[in-house]
Protein backbone atom coordinates (compact mmCIF):
# COMPACT_ATOMS: atom_id res chain seq x y z
CA UNK A 1 0.00 0.00 0.00
CA UNK A 2 1.05 3.55 -0.52
CA UNK A 3 2.19 6.12 1.76
CA UNK A 4 1.47 9.45 1.57
CA UNK A 5 4.10 11.48 3.96
CA UNK A 6 3.87 15.04 4.42
CA UNK A 7 6.75 17.21 3.87
CA UNK A 8 8.77 20.45 3.68
CA UNK A 9 7.97 22.72 1.11
CA UNK A 10 12.36 23.03 0.98
CA UNK A 11 12.36 19.10 0.81
CA UNK A 12 9.74 18.75 -1.95
CA UNK A 13 11.01 21.35 -4.36
CA UNK A 14 14.36 19.71 -3.69
CA UNK A 15 12.40 16.30 -4.58
CA UNK A 16 11.45 17.93 -7.65
CA UNK A 17 15.09 19.08 -8.90
CA UNK A 18 16.54 15.98 -7.91
CA UNK A 19 14.54 14.36 -10.27
CA UNK A 20 14.67 16.74 -13.44
CA UNK A 21 17.98 17.41 -12.65
CA UNK A 22 18.33 21.30 -12.67
CA UNK A 23 18.21 24.13 -10.38
CA UNK A 24 14.67 26.01 -9.88
CA UNK A 25 16.75 28.76 -11.59
CA UNK A 26 16.09 26.85 -14.71
CA UNK A 27 12.42 26.23 -14.62
CA UNK A 28 10.80 28.17 -17.23
CA UNK A 29 9.33 31.16 -16.37
CA UNK A 30 5.34 31.34 -16.39
CA UNK A 31 2.13 29.23 -15.44
CA UNK A 32 2.23 25.53 -16.98
CA UNK A 33 -0.60 24.98 -19.54
CA UNK A 34 -2.84 23.25 -16.85
CA UNK A 35 -2.41 24.48 -13.76
CA UNK A 36 -3.39 21.49 -11.00
CA UNK A 37 -1.88 21.46 -7.68
CA UNK A 38 -2.20 17.64 -7.79
CA UNK A 39 0.23 16.15 -9.85
CA UNK A 40 0.80 12.44 -10.99
CA UNK A 41 3.29 11.11 -13.44
CA UNK A 42 3.77 7.47 -15.00
CA UNK A 43 6.87 7.02 -15.75
CA UNK A 44 7.92 4.77 -18.61
CA UNK A 45 11.61 4.15 -18.15
CA UNK A 46 11.72 0.81 -19.80
CA UNK A 47 12.59 -1.16 -22.66
CA UNK A 48 11.88 -0.73 -26.20
CA UNK A 49 10.67 2.69 -24.94
CA UNK A 50 12.65 6.57 -25.57
CA UNK A 51 13.55 7.70 -22.32
CA UNK A 52 10.71 9.64 -20.86
CA UNK A 53 11.00 13.28 -20.90
CA UNK A 54 10.98 14.36 -17.70
CA UNK A 55 12.53 17.44 -17.95
CA UNK A 56 10.04 18.58 -20.45
CA UNK A 57 9.51 22.38 -19.88
CA UNK A 58 5.74 21.67 -19.31
CA UNK A 59 6.69 19.41 -16.63
CA UNK A 60 8.93 21.32 -15.09
CA UNK A 61 6.81 24.47 -14.73
CA UNK A 62 3.54 21.97 -13.31
CA UNK A 63 6.30 20.60 -10.73
CA UNK A 64 7.37 24.24 -9.51
CA UNK A 65 2.94 25.10 -9.13
CA UNK A 66 2.26 22.25 -7.44
CA UNK A 67 5.10 22.57 -5.10
CA UNK A 68 4.44 26.46 -4.12
CA UNK A 69 0.49 25.76 -4.47
CA UNK A 70 0.96 23.65 -1.33
CA UNK A 71 0.33 20.36 -3.44
CA UNK A 72 1.14 16.84 -4.08
CA UNK A 73 3.37 14.98 -6.34
CA UNK A 74 2.88 11.35 -7.25
CA UNK A 75 5.33 9.38 -9.88
CA UNK A 76 4.64 5.88 -11.07
CA UNK A 77 7.17 3.47 -12.51
CA UNK A 78 5.67 1.60 -15.20
CA UNK A 79 6.82 -1.70 -15.25
CA UNK A 80 5.70 -5.45 -15.14
CA UNK A 81 4.68 -4.53 -11.28
CA UNK A 82 4.36 -0.70 -11.30
CA UNK A 83 5.00 0.90 -8.11
CA UNK A 84 5.00 4.67 -6.80
CA UNK A 85 8.67 6.15 -6.64
CA UNK A 86 7.36 9.51 -5.24
CA UNK A 87 4.61 10.47 -3.47
CA UNK A 88 4.00 13.27 -1.36
CA UNK A 89 2.18 16.64 0.08
CA UNK A 90 3.32 19.53 1.24
CA UNK A 91 2.76 20.54 4.44
CA UNK A 92 1.12 23.91 4.74
CA UNK A 93 2.53 25.40 7.60
CA UNK A 94 5.68 25.10 6.69
CA UNK A 95 5.12 27.13 2.90
CA UNK A 96 3.55 29.97 4.81
CA UNK A 97 5.09 32.86 5.11
CA UNK A 98 8.01 31.16 3.95
CA UNK A 99 10.10 33.85 1.74
CA UNK A 100 11.64 32.85 -1.60
CA UNK A 101 14.90 33.28 -0.48
CA UNK A 102 14.55 31.06 2.14
CA UNK A 103 13.31 28.65 -0.11
CA UNK A 104 15.51 28.53 -2.31
CA UNK A 105 18.58 28.33 0.61
CA UNK A 106 16.50 25.14 1.71
CA UNK A 107 16.43 23.54 -1.90
CA UNK A 108 20.04 23.69 -1.71
CA UNK A 109 20.72 22.21 1.57
CA UNK A 110 18.38 19.66 0.73
CA UNK A 111 19.23 18.83 -2.81
CA UNK A 112 22.04 15.99 -2.22
CA UNK A 113 20.16 13.95 0.51
CA UNK A 114 17.29 13.68 -1.81
CA UNK A 115 19.34 12.69 -4.57
CA UNK A 116 20.93 9.89 -2.65
CA UNK A 117 17.28 8.60 -1.62
CA UNK A 118 15.53 8.99 -5.03
CA UNK A 119 17.18 7.33 -7.85
CA UNK A 120 15.55 7.59 -11.64
CA UNK A 121 12.12 6.25 -12.07
CA UNK A 122 13.36 3.09 -14.15
CA UNK A 123 11.77 -0.07 -14.64
CA UNK A 124 12.63 -3.04 -12.16
CA UNK A 125 10.01 -5.68 -13.45
CA UNK A 126 10.08 -7.44 -16.59
CA UNK A 127 7.35 -6.65 -18.74
CA UNK A 128 4.84 -3.18 -19.00
CA UNK A 129 1.44 -3.10 -17.24
CA UNK A 130 0.84 0.60 -18.47
CA UNK A 131 -3.23 0.34 -17.51
CA UNK A 132 -2.12 -1.00 -13.22
CA UNK A 133 0.23 2.38 -13.58
CA UNK A 134 -2.60 4.72 -14.65
CA UNK A 135 -4.45 3.46 -11.91
CA UNK A 136 -1.82 3.56 -9.17
CA UNK A 137 -0.97 7.21 -10.33
CA UNK A 138 -4.79 7.77 -10.33
CA UNK A 139 -5.00 6.85 -6.49
CA UNK A 140 -2.25 10.29 -5.87
CA UNK A 141 -4.81 12.21 -7.50
CA UNK A 142 -7.01 13.22 -4.43
CA UNK A 143 -7.82 16.81 -4.76
CA UNK A 144 -10.71 18.98 -6.29
CA UNK A 145 -11.78 18.29 -9.65
CA UNK A 146 -10.06 20.33 -12.51
CA UNK A 147 -7.09 20.65 -10.17
CA UNK A 148 -5.73 17.24 -11.09
CA UNK A 149 -3.56 16.38 -14.32
CA UNK A 150 -2.03 12.95 -15.08
CA UNK A 151 1.20 13.22 -17.54
CA UNK A 152 1.74 9.69 -19.12
CA UNK A 153 5.22 9.89 -20.44
CA UNK A 154 5.43 5.88 -22.06
CA UNK A 155 4.26 4.42 -25.30
CA UNK A 156 1.11 2.82 -24.24
CA UNK A 157 2.57 -0.57 -25.20
CA UNK A 158 1.78 -2.66 -22.72
CA UNK A 159 2.61 -6.19 -22.66
CA UNK A 160 0.36 -7.67 -18.98
CA UNK A 161 -2.45 -7.07 -17.23
CA UNK A 162 -5.59 -6.19 -17.63
CA UNK A 163 -5.45 -4.51 -20.53
CA UNK A 164 -2.33 -5.88 -22.83
CA UNK A 165 -1.98 -4.99 -26.02
CA UNK A 166 0.14 -8.09 -27.07
CA UNK A 167 -2.83 -10.14 -26.83
CA UNK A 168 -4.84 -7.39 -28.51
CA UNK A 169 -3.38 -7.31 -32.08
CA UNK A 170 -3.09 -3.72 -32.97
CA UNK A 171 -3.26 -4.15 -36.85
CA UNK A 172 -6.61 -6.34 -36.60
CA UNK A 173 -8.41 -4.34 -33.66
CA UNK A 174 -10.77 -2.41 -35.49
CA UNK A 175 -13.56 -2.03 -32.69
CA UNK A 176 -12.16 -0.62 -29.24
CA UNK A 177 -15.36 -0.50 -27.66
CA UNK A 178 -15.36 -4.14 -26.18
CA UNK A 179 -12.52 -3.89 -24.53
CA UNK A 180 -13.93 -0.88 -22.19
CA UNK A 181 -16.98 -2.40 -22.09
CA UNK A 182 -15.40 -5.07 -20.42
CA UNK A 183 -13.23 -3.65 -18.37
CA UNK A 184 -16.05 -1.43 -16.98
CA UNK A 185 -18.27 -4.77 -16.59
CA UNK A 186 -15.44 -5.78 -14.67
CA UNK A 187 -15.37 -2.72 -12.63
CA UNK A 188 -12.00 -2.25 -13.59
CA UNK A 189 -11.55 1.24 -14.70
CA UNK A 190 -9.96 3.27 -12.61
CA UNK A 191 -11.91 6.98 -11.17
CA UNK A 192 -10.44 9.55 -13.64
CA UNK A 193 -13.21 12.34 -12.88
CA UNK A 194 -12.41 15.83 -13.14
CA UNK A 195 -8.61 14.54 -13.87
CA UNK A 196 -6.94 16.39 -16.95
CA UNK A 197 -4.97 13.73 -18.72
CA UNK A 198 -1.76 14.60 -21.03
CA UNK A 199 0.00 11.86 -23.19
CA UNK A 200 2.95 12.22 -24.35
CA UNK A 201 5.23 9.98 -26.30
CA UNK A 202 2.04 7.57 -27.02
CA UNK A 203 3.53 4.82 -29.56
CA UNK A 204 7.20 5.80 -29.44
CA UNK A 205 9.54 2.42 -29.85
CA UNK A 206 12.91 2.39 -29.38
CA UNK A 207 15.44 -0.79 -29.15
CA UNK A 208 13.52 -3.95 -30.10
CA UNK A 209 10.81 -2.52 -30.89
CA UNK A 210 9.65 -2.06 -34.08
CA UNK A 211 8.73 1.27 -35.22
CA UNK A 212 4.75 1.54 -35.73
CA UNK A 213 2.61 1.75 -38.55
CA UNK A 214 0.84 5.10 -38.63
CA UNK A 215 -2.37 2.73 -38.48
CA UNK A 216 -1.06 1.19 -35.43
CA UNK A 217 -0.49 4.29 -33.50
CA UNK A 218 -4.33 5.57 -35.01
CA UNK A 219 -5.74 2.44 -33.52
CA UNK A 220 -3.45 2.70 -29.92
CA UNK A 221 -4.43 6.51 -29.59
CA UNK A 222 -8.26 5.12 -30.41
CA UNK A 223 -7.80 2.08 -27.58
CA UNK A 224 -6.40 4.39 -24.87
CA UNK A 225 -8.27 7.53 -25.41
CA UNK A 226 -11.54 5.51 -25.02
CA UNK A 227 -10.11 4.00 -22.00
CA UNK A 228 -9.34 7.20 -20.34
CA UNK A 229 -12.52 8.94 -21.45
CA UNK A 230 -14.70 6.29 -20.12
CA UNK A 231 -12.91 6.68 -17.14
CA UNK A 232 -14.22 10.63 -16.81
CA UNK A 233 -10.59 12.18 -18.09
CA UNK A 234 -10.04 14.54 -20.28
CA UNK A 235 -7.34 13.78 -22.49
CA UNK A 236 -5.03 15.22 -24.41
CA UNK A 237 -2.00 13.37 -27.19
CA UNK A 238 1.31 15.40 -27.56
CA UNK A 239 4.04 14.20 -29.78
CA UNK A 240 6.62 16.64 -27.87
CA UNK A 241 10.16 16.14 -28.96
CA UNK A 242 11.65 13.40 -27.00
CA UNK A 243 15.32 12.34 -26.33
CA UNK A 244 16.77 10.29 -28.95
CA UNK A 245 18.11 7.16 -26.74
CA UNK A 246 16.59 4.14 -26.58
CA UNK A 247 17.05 1.69 -23.57
CA UNK A 248 19.64 -1.05 -25.22
CA UNK A 249 22.50 1.10 -22.86
CA UNK A 250 20.54 0.53 -19.68
CA UNK A 251 20.02 -2.74 -17.73
CA UNK A 252 16.40 -2.95 -17.65
CA UNK A 253 14.21 -5.82 -17.48
CA UNK A 254 12.95 -7.65 -20.36
CA UNK A 255 10.42 -6.39 -21.93
CA UNK A 256 8.46 -8.61 -25.18
CA UNK A 257 8.16 -6.30 -28.23
CA UNK A 258 5.01 -6.04 -29.79
CA UNK A 259 4.34 -7.52 -33.27
CA UNK A 260 3.95 -5.42 -36.19
CA UNK A 261 2.38 -6.17 -39.60
CA UNK A 262 2.97 -4.55 -42.35
CA UNK A 263 0.19 -5.19 -45.34
CA UNK A 264 0.89 -2.98 -48.12
CA UNK A 265 -2.44 -2.92 -49.16
CA UNK A 266 -4.08 -1.01 -46.03
CA UNK A 267 -5.23 2.18 -45.87
CA UNK A 268 -2.19 3.73 -43.76
CA UNK A 269 -4.40 7.13 -42.66
CA UNK A 270 -1.04 8.81 -41.83
CA UNK A 271 1.36 7.92 -44.98
CA UNK A 272 1.74 8.80 -48.47
CA UNK A 273 1.78 5.89 -50.49
CA UNK A 274 3.12 5.11 -54.20
CA UNK A 275 0.08 3.78 -56.58
CA UNK A 276 0.02 3.72 -60.47
CA UNK A 277 -2.06 5.90 -63.03
CA UNK A 278 -5.96 6.52 -62.91
CA UNK A 279 -6.29 9.81 -64.86
CA UNK A 280 -5.98 10.21 -69.15
CA UNK A 281 -3.19 13.20 -69.42
CA UNK A 282 -4.97 16.56 -68.82
CA UNK A 283 -8.18 15.10 -68.32
CA UNK A 284 -10.55 13.92 -65.45
CA UNK A 285 -11.72 10.55 -66.68
CA UNK A 286 -10.19 7.03 -65.48
CA UNK A 287 -7.97 5.39 -67.73
CA UNK A 288 -9.56 2.50 -66.10
CA UNK A 289 -12.24 2.33 -63.86
CA UNK A 290 -11.85 -1.46 -62.55
CA UNK A 291 -8.18 0.24 -61.91
CA UNK A 292 -9.46 2.65 -59.50
CA UNK A 293 -11.83 0.68 -57.86
CA UNK A 294 -8.85 -1.38 -56.87
CA UNK A 295 -6.86 1.60 -55.79
CA UNK A 296 -9.69 2.92 -53.96
CA UNK A 297 -10.72 0.05 -52.15
CA UNK A 298 -8.25 0.08 -49.21
CA UNK A 299 -9.35 3.36 -48.25
CA UNK A 300 -13.11 2.96 -48.96
CA UNK A 301 -12.52 -0.07 -46.69
CA UNK A 302 -10.98 1.84 -44.30
CA UNK A 303 -13.71 4.53 -43.78
CA UNK A 304 -16.66 1.51 -43.77
CA UNK A 305 -14.45 0.27 -40.70
CA UNK A 306 -13.93 3.53 -39.01
CA UNK A 307 -17.18 5.69 -39.70
CA UNK A 308 -15.77 8.87 -37.84
CA UNK A 309 -12.97 9.13 -39.60
CA UNK A 310 -13.31 11.76 -42.64
CA UNK A 311 -10.95 12.86 -45.96
CA UNK A 312 -10.22 15.78 -47.49
CA UNK A 313 -10.07 14.76 -51.08
CA UNK A 314 -6.80 17.52 -52.70
CA UNK A 315 -6.14 17.10 -56.75
CA UNK A 316 -3.01 17.94 -57.40
CA UNK A 317 -1.29 18.26 -61.13
CA UNK A 318 1.70 19.03 -62.84
CA UNK A 319 3.46 22.28 -63.78
CA UNK A 320 1.48 22.73 -67.51
CA UNK A 321 -0.31 26.26 -68.14
CA UNK A 322 -1.31 28.20 -65.27
CA UNK A 323 -1.77 27.03 -61.70
CA UNK A 324 -5.69 28.71 -62.21
CA UNK A 325 -6.28 26.33 -64.69
CA UNK A 326 -4.53 23.68 -63.72
CA UNK A 327 -6.84 24.39 -60.18
CA UNK A 328 -9.90 23.22 -62.56
CA UNK A 329 -8.45 20.25 -64.04
CA UNK A 330 -6.98 18.98 -60.17
CA UNK A 331 -10.95 20.16 -58.84
CA UNK A 332 -12.58 17.80 -61.76
CA UNK A 333 -10.26 14.74 -60.74
CA UNK A 334 -10.94 14.80 -57.14
CA UNK A 335 -14.88 15.30 -57.71
CA UNK A 336 -14.18 12.30 -59.77
CA UNK A 337 -12.53 10.41 -56.77
CA UNK A 338 -15.34 11.28 -54.45
CA UNK A 339 -17.95 9.98 -56.75
CA UNK A 340 -16.36 6.98 -57.06
CA UNK A 341 -15.81 6.26 -53.47
CA UNK A 342 -19.16 7.22 -53.00
CA UNK A 343 -20.50 4.65 -55.61
CA UNK A 344 -18.19 2.07 -53.71
CA UNK A 345 -19.96 2.46 -50.45
CA UNK A 346 -18.14 5.29 -48.76
CA UNK A 347 -20.35 7.85 -47.14
CA UNK A 348 -20.96 11.52 -48.19
CA UNK A 349 -20.90 12.62 -44.47
CA UNK A 350 -16.96 11.32 -44.69
CA UNK A 351 -15.79 13.43 -47.17
CA UNK A 352 -15.45 17.00 -46.14
CA UNK A 353 -14.22 18.64 -48.58
CA UNK A 354 -13.17 18.65 -52.22
CA UNK A 355 -10.64 20.76 -53.26
CA UNK A 356 -8.34 21.46 -56.41
CA UNK A 357 -4.74 22.65 -55.52
CA UNK A 358 -3.44 22.90 -58.59
CA UNK A 359 0.26 22.70 -58.90
CA UNK A 360 1.15 25.47 -56.59
CA UNK A 361 1.10 24.04 -52.97
CA UNK A 362 3.53 22.20 -50.31
CA UNK A 363 3.30 18.86 -51.68
CA UNK A 364 4.52 19.69 -55.18
CA UNK A 365 7.21 18.11 -56.22
CA UNK A 366 10.16 20.42 -58.67
CA UNK A 367 8.75 19.12 -61.99
CA UNK A 368 10.46 21.51 -64.30
CA UNK A 369 14.08 21.61 -66.00
CA UNK A 370 16.34 24.24 -66.30
CA UNK A 371 15.35 25.17 -69.10
CA UNK A 372 11.42 25.64 -68.14
CA UNK A 373 10.33 22.01 -69.80
CA UNK A 374 8.37 19.57 -67.99
CA UNK A 375 10.34 17.11 -66.14
CA UNK A 376 8.80 13.37 -67.24
CA UNK A 377 10.20 11.77 -64.46
CA UNK A 378 9.48 13.85 -61.96
CA UNK A 379 5.79 15.37 -63.17
CA UNK A 380 3.58 12.06 -62.48
CA UNK A 381 4.15 12.09 -58.80
CA UNK A 382 1.96 15.87 -59.08
CA UNK A 383 -0.51 14.11 -60.99
CA UNK A 384 -2.69 12.78 -57.90
CA UNK A 385 -5.65 13.17 -55.70
CA UNK A 386 -4.48 13.07 -52.46
CA UNK A 387 -7.02 11.37 -49.59
CA UNK A 388 -5.84 13.76 -46.14
CA UNK A 389 -7.54 12.38 -42.53
CA UNK A 390 -8.71 15.34 -40.80
CA UNK A 391 -8.90 13.51 -37.57
CA UNK A 392 -6.56 14.46 -34.62
CA UNK A 393 -4.46 16.94 -36.19
CA UNK A 394 -7.03 18.64 -36.74
CA UNK A 395 -6.42 19.31 -40.67
CA UNK A 396 -7.54 22.62 -42.26
CA UNK A 397 -8.01 23.91 -46.43
CA UNK A 398 -8.79 27.26 -46.94
CA UNK A 399 -9.05 27.44 -49.88
CA UNK A 400 -5.43 26.86 -51.31
CA UNK A 401 -1.70 25.57 -49.86
CA UNK A 402 -1.10 28.64 -47.98
CA UNK A 403 -3.86 27.74 -45.92
CA UNK A 404 -2.88 24.24 -45.43
CA UNK A 405 -2.09 23.57 -41.37
CA UNK A 406 -0.60 20.49 -39.70
CA UNK A 407 -1.50 18.45 -42.96
CA UNK A 408 -1.16 14.67 -42.67
CA UNK A 409 -1.26 13.26 -46.24
CA UNK A 410 -2.67 10.08 -46.27
CA UNK A 411 -2.48 8.34 -49.26
CA UNK A 412 -1.80 9.70 -53.39
CA UNK A 413 -4.84 7.99 -55.19
CA UNK A 414 -3.65 8.60 -58.30
CA UNK A 415 -1.24 9.81 -61.16
CA UNK A 416 -1.68 10.62 -65.07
Amino acid sequence: MKMRTEIAAGVAAAIMISLVGCGSSDVPAGPPEIEATDIAIVSGYHQNAVTPPINNSEILKAFEYSTRNNGSVTIVVNDGDPAAVVDFEIDESAVSGLSEARLEQQISEVIDSTNNALASPKANDPEVDTFEAIKQAARGLTGEAGDKCLYILDSGLSTEGELNVLSENLHRLIDVQPIVDKLQKDHALPDLTGVQVVWIGLGDAADKQEDLTSRNKNTLKELWEAVLTTSGAEVTFKNLPLTEEGSTDRELPEVTPIPIVHDSNDFDPLQVNQVKPLFNGDEATFVDRDDAVSELSPIVDYLLEHPDYTVILAGTTATAGTNEQCKELSLRRAEAVRQLMIDMGTSETQIKHVIGLGYDHEFHVEDLNADGSLNEKNAPENRAVLVIGTSTDAIRFVGNSSDIVNVTVTRKISKD
